[in-house]
């Protein structure tokens, strides 16, 4: 994958999955084997940690909008 393909993967999950809860297009995102090396506490370091931190995340600041500059 080049470069801006992988910029453009995150910016995808920034944008689409952390700022508006697309859960659909995280599911594709996200390989089914990811390892988040930086868990939080209470989450597992596998997808469902990572959706579940997401979920989290979006509950608790429902408006939160990442901009990337």
């Amino acid at each position: 994958m080049s470069s801006e393909a992988e910029k453009a993967v995150v910016r995808s999950n920034t944008e689409a999955v952390q700022s508006q809860g697309d859960f659909d297009l995280f599911e594709a995102l996200f390989a089914d084997d990811v390892l988040d090396h930086t868990p939080q506490p209470n989450m597992t370091p596998d997808k469902p940690g990572v959706r579940g931190l997401y979920k989290a995340m979006r509950e608790a600041f429902p408006d939160f909008h990442a901009v990337i500059h």
